[in-house]
């Protein structure tokens, strides 16, 4: 559950920025997610680390914890190219996406 009212007082935005940046971090990590997939499907472990990466990095920006916390794992495991169900990841944080844009926002 996404609690606006907190993110907006540690990140110093109004309660409507927050939710305008929310929007464009899922808008912009659709693109991401795709470019990840098809890095999955071939496992190109650079794409795959520097996809994760940047959503990673914009998660902690947001504060998603659950969405910065999958984006790490898949990163580091494609750092070190292991080869682990990448598929079920990718899952877990596509999951992870579409909860929070169909969420309400507790105010």
């Amino acid at each position: 559950m996404i609690n606006l009212e907190k993110i907006s007082q540690q990140l110093g935005f109004e309660e409507e920025e927050v939710q305008m940046l929310l929007d464009m971090f899922y808008e912009s990590t659709t693109q991401s997610m795709q470019t990840l997939k098809n890095a999955i499907e071939t496992l190109d472990f650079e794409t795959i680390k520097q996809e994760a990466h940047s959503i990673k990095g914009s998660a902690a920006n947001l504060m998603l914890d659950d969405i910065f916390n999958i984006s790490k794992e898949i990163e580091d495991a494609a750092k070190d190219k292991l080869n682990i169900n990448y598929n079920r990841i990718y899952s877990l944080l596509e999951s992870s996406l579409h909860s929070l844009k169909e969420q309400e926002p507790v105010l």
